[in-house]
C-alpha cells in the first residue's frame, strides 16, 4: 500500500471534524509459533493510531474509532522474530464501520477479510489488478536484496532496469485505477500517497475529478493543500530566498548563488535514497562546476555529527547548510518538504528549470542547457 523505498517521509496528523465509527477487528490465525504479538495502524482521523495485543492460540481482537474508511496496515511478530522490512508478516487492508473478520494460516499476510465493506471490497479488486505485476516484481526484488548484501554493484545494475519497468506499468495501473474509480476510499488512500512529491499536470486532473465527499474529508484537504504547494514548485516559478548556517556557523543565503545554476537538493544523513543519489550528484558536479552550476544542499539532520560525517563519506564538496531541526527546517517547511531526497534546479534568475532530477537526469537535464 505504502511505498518505502524511493523517499524517506515525514509523519504528520490530521484534524477530525466529524463522528467517529466504532469497528472491530477479530483474528484467528491457525498453526503460528507462540508466542506472537499483533499490532495494528490507522488514522483515526487526529493522528495515527497504534495498538498492539498479545495474540493467544492464534486469535486476537482490535476495537477502535475512524472517521472514515481508513487504511490499515496488521503485523503480527511471532517467536520467530521475522522483522526484516521486505518480508515481515503484514496485511493492509481498510477499516469500516462494524466487525471485520480475519482466518489465516501460519501468517497474517495471506489471510483473507471479510465481513468488512465496499472500501475494502474496492482494495481487493485493486490487488487483484496489481497481482500479476507484484507476482513477476517479488523474485527479482529478492534478488536485488540478496546482491545488495553481497555489494555485488553489476549483479545489480543488470536487474534495476527490470524493476524500473515493472513499477512504471504497476504505476499505470494504479492511475487506471484512479481514473475509474474517482470515489472510492482506495483512491483517496493512493492519492494521498502521491502528495507526498506531486507531479502537477498528473496529479491535478485526478484530484479535480474526485468526488466532493473525498475532496471534503481532512485527507482530501490536506492534498488540496498539497496541491497548492506544489503549484509553486512548478518550472518558471522563483524559489523564495532562505538563509541557513553551514558547517561552520556561517549564514549561506540562496540568493547568493544567483547567476548560477545551481541545484537545491534536499537530502539527510539517515536517508538511504538520498544516500544512493550522492554518487549521481557528484558526478554531476565535477562534469559541470567550471560551467557556471553549483549545488547547494540542505540536510533536514538533527545530529551536527552525523550530518558531517555523512559529507566527508559521500565525499560532496559542495556548500552545505542546515538547521538541525529535520523537517521543521526552515527552507523544507517553506515548501512543503515531507519527502527527500527531493531537488530543484534553479537557472541563473532563481528560477525553477527542473524539479527531482533523479539518477543520470541530473547529468543530461545539465548537459541540454549548459554549453
Amino acid at each position: 500500500m505504502k511505498n518505502i523505498l524511493l523517499v524517506c517521509v515525514a509523519t504528520f496528523s490530521l484534524p477530525a471534524l466529524n463522528a467517529q465509527q466504532k469497528f472491530q477487528v477479530k483474528a484467528k490465525i491457525s498453526n503460528i509459533a507462540y508466542p506472537a504479538k499483533a499490532y495494528i495502524s490507522y488514522n483515526n482521523g487526529e493522528q495515527i493510531q497504534t495498538d498492539s495485543v498479545v495474540v493467544e492460540k492464534g486469535k486476537f481482537t482490535f476495537k477502535g474509532t475512524i472517521l472514515n474508511p481508513s487504511e490499515a496496515t496488521i503485523t503480527l511478530k511471532q517467536s520467530d522474530g521475522n522483522t526484516d522490512m521486505y518480508t515481515r508478516d503484514l496485511l493492509d487492508l481498510y477499516l469500516e464501520k462494524g466487525k471485520i473478520s480475519i482466518r489465516g494460516d501460519k501468517q497474517v499476510k495471506s489471510a483473507t477479510v471479510k465481513g468488512a465493506g465496499v472500501a475494502q471490497a474496492d482494495f481487493d479488486r485493486f490487488n487483484a489488478i496489481m497481482k500479476p505485476l507484484r507476482d513477476k516484481m517479488a523474485p527479482l526484488s529478492i534478488k536485488m536484496r540478496q546482491y545488495y548484501n553481497e555489494k555485488n554493484d553489476a549483479a545489480k545494475d543488470s536487474i534495476f532496469p527490470q524493476l524500473v519497468a515493472i513499477r512504471k506499468d504497476l504505476t499505470a495501473l494504479e492511475t487506471e485505477f484512479i481514473k475509474n474509480n474517482p470515489g472510492s476510499w482506495v483512491t483517496l488512500g493512493m492519492m494521498k500517497h502521491r502528495a507526498v512529491i506531486i507531479d502537477v499536470p498528473e496529479f491535478e486532473p485526478l484530484f479535480i475529478a474526485m468526488t466532493d465527499e473525498l475532496k471534503n474529508t481532512a485527507d482530501g484537504r490536506r492534498i488540496a493543500d498539497r496541491l497548492v504547494i506544489a503549484k509553486r514548485l512548478q518550472p518558471g516559478q522563483p524559489f523564495i530566498n532562505f538563509v541557513l548556517n553551514d558547517t561552520e556557523g556561517r549564514p549561506v543565503s540562496l540568493e547568493s548563488f544567483k547567476g548560477k545554476y545551481v541545484l537545491v537538493d534536499f537530502w539527510a544523513s539517515w536517508c538511504g535514497p538520498c544516500r544512493a543519489e550522492n554518487p549521481h550528484v557528484l558526478k554531476a558536479y565535477n562534469q559541470f562546476k567550471d560551467k557556471n552550476f553549483d549545488v547547494l544542499a540542505i540536510s533536514l539532520d538533527q545530529k551536527k555529527d552525523a550530518w558531517l560525517k555523512a559529507i566527508r563519506e559521500d565525499g560532496m564538496p559542495w556548500t552545505h547548510v542546515s538547521d538541525l531541526k529535520g523537517f521543521d527546517n526552515v527552507a523544507a517547511k517553506e515548501y512543503g518538504i515531507i519527502a527527500i531526497p527531493q531537488n530543484f534546479l534553479l537557472d541563473p534568475q532563481g528560477k525553477i528549470i527542473a524539479q527531482n532530477l533523479r539518477g543520470e537526469n541530473l547529468a543530461k537535464k545539465l548537459a541540454e542547457i549548459l554549453p
